[in-house]
């Protein structure tokens, strides 16, 4: 899927609370976009309100994070992105990397920080192999998670 985010487009969108399911994603402490790996509901108390704990995987850190919520209550989905772009160069004095989407249009902005993916690429570039790099985008942050050939 590629949207183009342009000004004032959303980067999340609410849902109710019940129909998060395991597998999905949601903003966990309104900043952090998961993947759900845990639902539990609890019953409901003398108020009226059934509580549903929520707990995800950060989709970027991969650190864990949980919140509960009352059933009815809203939440808010990531709209979560991956692009593939064709891997172009990378700059290794700040490993900067130059990549070509499917419209032939050209980025420049992305820094790898894994040291492993660095030296992948610059391999790569070495050997003139033609790479394609997939990038996770989610609440305004950008990380490239898969790297092939």
């Amino acid at each position: 899927t590629n949207m183009s985010h342009g000004e004032g487009s959303a980067l999340a969108v609410p849902a109710t609370c019940s129909s998060i399911k395991k597998g999905g994603h949601i903003l966990l402490k309104d900043k952090f976009p998961c993947k759900v790996v845990q639902l539990s509901t609890s019953k409901t108390g003398k108020h009226g309100h059934a509580k549903m704990k929520v707990v995800g995987i950060d989709i970027f850190t991969g650190n864990k994070h949980q919140d509960i919520y009352s059933t009815s209550h809203k939440v808010k989905v990531p709209i979560v992105d991956r692009t593939e772009y064709k891997f172009l160069h990378i700059d290794v004095d700040g490993n900067f990397i130059d990549l070509l989407n499917d419209k032939d249009e050209m980025r420049s902005d992305i820094k790898l920080e894994d040291e492993a993916q660095i030296a992948q690429l610059v391999a790569a570039e070495e050997e003139s192999k033609s790479m394609i790099v997939t990038v996770l985008s989610s609440m305004d942050i950008e990380k490239v998670i898969v790297i092939k050939e």
